[in-house]
This record gives C-alpha cells, sequence and structure tokens, in this order.
C-alpha cells in the first residue's frame, strides 16, 4: 500500500508540475495578445472569436486562474467612453487636441483605479515568478533562468518604448506649420522653375512643378499615420500576424512537449 501511495503521490506532482509549465508558456502569447489591445486602448476579450480577442479555446484553459480572474475584472472595469470606430487617425488628432490642455486641468481630472491594470505587465510578473519557482526547485539550470530572465527584460523595456510611441502624439502645430511651408513652397515653386528655365519649355515646368507637388502632398498625407503604428490602418503593423505566429509556436511547443 506504502509504494501505491507513493507512486500516486508523485504523479500528482508531475502533473502539477506539466500543469504550471503549460499555464507559463500559455502566458507568452497571452502576453503578446493583451499588449496589443493596451497599444490600441481596447479591451481584451477571453471569449474566443469575440471582438478583439485572438484567443484560442484551448489556450484559455490553460492560463493560471489568477490571469484569467484579472482578465475578467479588466474586462468588466473597462470603460466605454472610447469609440471602437475611431480610426487610429483619429485617435492621434484627438490626443493632440488634448496635448494642447493646460497641465493644471489634466491634473484635475486624473482618475486612479483598478480598471487601469496593465495585463501585459502582470503576464510578465507572473512569467517572471514561474520562472523563480522552477529555478528554486530546480526544475530550470542556472544558465537558461538567466536567460530567460534576460528576455524578460528586454521585453519589459520594449513594451516601455511602445507605450512612450503610443502616449506621446506629435504635437498639433507641427501638421499645422508644415502645410503652411508646403503651401508657400508651391507657391513659390512655378516662379523659381520658369525662372530657371527661362519659360520656353513650359511643358516641362509643367511637369517638374506636378511631380514635385505631388510627392510633397503625398508626404503631407500618411505623416499623420505615423504617430501611431499601432492601429487599424492599412498602413499599420499587422500585429493580428504577429500574435497568429506566437500562438502558432505556443501549439507547437505544447505538442512535442505532450509527445516527450
Amino acid at each position: 500500500m506504502v509504494p501505491a501511495a507513493a507512486s500516486v503521490r508523485d504523479f500528482a506532482e508531475k502533473q502539477e508540475k506539466r500543469r504550471r509549465a503549460e499555464a507559463t508558456l500559455a502566458t507568452i502569447p497571452f502576453f503578446s495578445i493583451s499588449l496589443m489591445c493596451e497599444m490600441r486602448g481596447r479591451a481584451l476579450h477571453l471569449s474566443p472569436g469575440g471582438e478583439q480577442s485572438l484567443l484560442r479555446s484551448d489556450l484559455v484553459e490553460v492560463l493560471p486562474p489568477a490571469l484569467i480572474a484579472l482578465a475578467n475584472r479588466h474586462h468588466g472595469n473597462h470603460s466605454s467612453a472610447s469609440n471602437d470606430s475611431d480610426t487610429p487617425s483619429d485617435q492621434e488628432k484627438c490626443k493632440q487636441l488634448a496635448n494642447l490642455n493646460s497641465p493644471h486641468t489634466l491634473r484635475e481630472t486624473v482618475q486612479h483605479s483598478n480598471s487601469s491594470a496593465n495585463l501585459a505587465l502582470t503576464s510578465l510578473v507572473l512569467i517572471q515568478r514561474s520562472l523563480d519557482t522552477l529555478h528554486s526547485t530546480s526544475q530550470l539550470t542556472a544558465p537558461v533562468y538567466a536567460h530567460s530572465i534576460g528576455l524578460l527584460k528586454s521585453l519589459t523595456a520594449h513594451m516601455s518604448e511602445l507605450e512612450r510611441v503610443r502616449d506621446t502624439p506629435i504635437p498639433l502645430s507641427v501638421p499645422t506649420h508644415f502645410s503652411r511651408l508646403l503651401t508657400i513652397h508651391t507657391c513659390l515653386l512655378p516662379v523659381v522653375v520658369v525662372h530657371k528655365l527661362n519659360g520656353e519649355r513650359w511643358r516641362l515646368c509643367a511637369l517638374v512643378i506636378g511631380a514635385v507637388t505631388s510627392m510633397l502632398y503625398g508626404v503631407d498625407s500618411f505623416a499623420a499615420k505615423l504617430g501611431q503604428p499601432m492601429g487599424l490602418d492599412k498602413e499599420d503593423l499587422p500585429l493580428e500576424k504577429y500574435i497568429a505566429d506566437v500562438q502558432n509556436e505556443w501549439q507547437v511547443t505544447t505538442a512535442v512537449s505532450s509527445i516527450v
């Protein structure tokens, strides 16, 4: 009876270690999805197939319970003031207008609540705790543990840089002055070109003026979209593709670990 009880206890311990390892692996693709939602200012939906949700059902099943509870609470407390139909260009314009307000006015309206929980940062904290546990129980060697902690620090630094890009709008005076300079340049360009060509080659003058003006206005048209590269415009980064690649790698890793 004693050997049987010991074998059952060993089996239960192995299953618990396996469950923790799977939860740690599942937190990695969850981090990428939550980071995308943080960059876009949208709520994270845990329901697979829902709006702004790229989570798979098998991924949600193995997530840590604490992370699922925090995600549900974050979604429930998420403010519905932002309009999901706003394009990133419109959101960038709103940030520019908000940046014109006095700092004293903004300071009075700032409110801190639990709804501002950063799920991406929480995911990194849980991953680090899992790595600490694996290292303390000798399941993770020291070199692998040190390398993993270094990767987590790099992810944290990159996330801070992305948040700086998201929260730092282009000053509203920049496109205004650029448009004025573009208008002045467009008005003076024909005079300069005609003077250089002595007005004889009028077709060449029209071609040069048209080409230069179209290129300059093209720069002005897409410059407004550079402030938020993580949005939903066609020119923005394909975040959904990156997330799909991470989840595919997670699926391959879990499939290999299940065979072993």
